[in-house]
């Protein structure tokens, strides 16, 4: 029989599952206490819209479900002295089995691939996927024994080192919410992606202690059938607001396996096909303008892309070509030119300190000022995967204008005014012919400061000999680094 105390929807309108959630949030009071799970956008949107301005909730507290998890899982995990896995420790680890196993002779099929850097990569996600499963590895030993031999060394490694992995944090946390104290009298659950047996079980685990009231997209068929199973419930659907536009249609049916009949489009949905990533963005770019001309705000539009890390950029030179304010959500990211400037510097040192290799390493404007403090902050918080790390706030304190203005000289410009000395170098490498070997760029650089100084006291123009000492001042620095 299903379980009637859990409530399951399922709409294809984001906003008509908010609203749903709100009435229910208003029908259990401010002052009960409930947890909230799912992604920190979603239920911010849903408890700012779901209060007053004069109201305030004294018993609601959210989380995501992983973190949720870690809360649970805490004190077991300080009771046995273990740390959860960041993906950058676990490839660290598998790095190290892959390693020793090659040197023994026992990686076996995998033998070819030993040096690839994809194969720890592949080996972690394996790995997480078949723990989040719950699959014993002993059962595919028959299958793939060289897969299992890596898998069992990566689990020993982990265990050696006291780390533990998602999945085990899903476990432990699991194991914790049949005995211990729960203070909610019931969850709310909203747009959760559940694609895993562990996260199945511990929304399962919840289920038996409290009721649950869970929202999720339509299409997301996996998240359907494991949420129905680990609740008991069967999902109601939540029709959404409006008739049946094509844009209604689209949102309904996108992700719809069966075959539709053939239906005509209203002027709510267009669709258009270009050749490659940066004609779609141009296409996009067009499209904005001709709304823009429609008297649509710029502020009323936005874009959607399913795969930002391909379009991000294409669509920021479209927009700005275009004359198009834009924000990026998630920001764009390009390669970080000082680590092509380190990849310069190197090749310039094995080519004999070669001064067209030099030359490209100025060009990428990461070369520091060298009166500039080198000494700067090296330590870098960890990665806070599973949730466990308290949030706390952004430091607070203010900077006078009168510092921000210090900063921003000592950053742009030199003693003198003008820009600091890096951004000359490339010009004195060709004034002084500086071709290769540590004894002529000395000799050469030295020659042409000493030419400088000289001209600069031969020099009845002021302007001049102030030119050539900033000129001698960054030949030495030149010299100096």
């Amino acid at each position: 029989m299903p379980d009637a105390s859990h409530e399951l929807w399922v709409s294809h309108s984001a906003e008509r599952r908010l609203r749903q959630a709100r009435e229910w949030l208003r029908s259990r009071g401010q002052a009960a206490r409930l947890l909230l799970l799912g992604s920190p956008l979603a239920l911010s949107r849903l408890v700012h819209g779901s209060l007053t301005a004069e109201q305030a909730c004294f018993g609601w507290q959210r989380h995501t479900l992983l973190s949720f998890a870690g809360v649970l899982a805490e004190p077991r995990l300080a009771e046995r002295g273990e740390l959860p896995t960041t993906n950058l420790s676990l490839e660290a680890s598998a790095c190290r089995v892959i390693a020793e196993l090659e040197a023994r002779g026992e990686l076996g099929r995998f033998s070819a691939v030993g040096q690839r850097p994809g194969l720890p990569r592949a080996l972690v996600r394996t790995f997480n996927d078949l723990e989040l499963a719950r699959l014993d590895f002993d059962e595919l030993r028959t299958r793939t024994p060289d897969l299992v031999r890596l898998l069992g060394r990566l689990r020993t490694e982990l265990a050696r080192l006291k780390l533990v992995t998602r999945a085990q944090v899903l476990r432990q946390a699991t194991e914790a919410l049949t005995d211990a104290p729960l203070e909610y009298s019931a969850a709310l659950i909203l747009d959760p992606r559940v694609h895993h047996a562990a996260e199945a079980e511990l929304v399962r685990a919840l289920g038996r202690r409290i009721p649950c009231w869970v929202a999720f997209p339509h299409g997301d068929k996996q998240s359907e059938d494991w949420l129905a199973r680990a609740l008991d419930t069967a999902p109601d659907f939540l029709e959404a607001d409006g008739g049946g536009t094509s844009l209604d249609r689209l949102q309904l049916e996108l992700f719809n396996p069966r075959e539709l009949g053939r239906v005509e489009l209203d002027a709510g949905v267009k669709i258009l096909s270009a050749p490659g990533e940066n004609r779609e963005c141009v296409e996009i770019a067009r499209q904005i303008v001709e709304y823009a001309g429609q008297d649509v705000p710029f502020e009323r539009m936005a874009v959607l892309l399913r795969s930002p890390q391909n379009y991000a950029a294409h669509i920021s030179e479209a927009l700005t070509r275009a004359g198009v304010p834009h924000h990026l959500a998630r920001g764009l990211e390009r390669p970080d030119p000082a680590g092509r400037g380190l990849l310069a510097l190197l090749a310039c040192r094995a080519e004999g300190l070669s001064a067209g290799r030099f030359a490209e390493y100025l060009s990428l404007g990461c070369a520091r000022d060298p009166a500039e403090d080198r000494e700067r902050e090296s330590w870098a918080a960890p990665v806070d995967e599973h949730g466990l790390l308290p949030q706390a706030p952004p430091p607070t304190e203010e900077v006078s204008e009168e510092q921000l203005l210090a900063a921003a000289r000592s950053h742009n410009l030199d003693a003198s005014g003008t820009r600091p000395a890096p951004r000359r170098w490339e010009r004195l490498l060709n004034d002084a012919a500086v071709i290769g070997g540590a004894d002529r760029w000395k000799k050469r650089l030295t020659g042409l400061a000493e030419e400088h100084e000289l001209a600069s006291s031969e020099s009845e123009s002021e302007s001049e000999r102030a030119r050539l000492a900033r000129d001698a001042q960054a030949l030495r620095e030149l010299a100096q680094f």
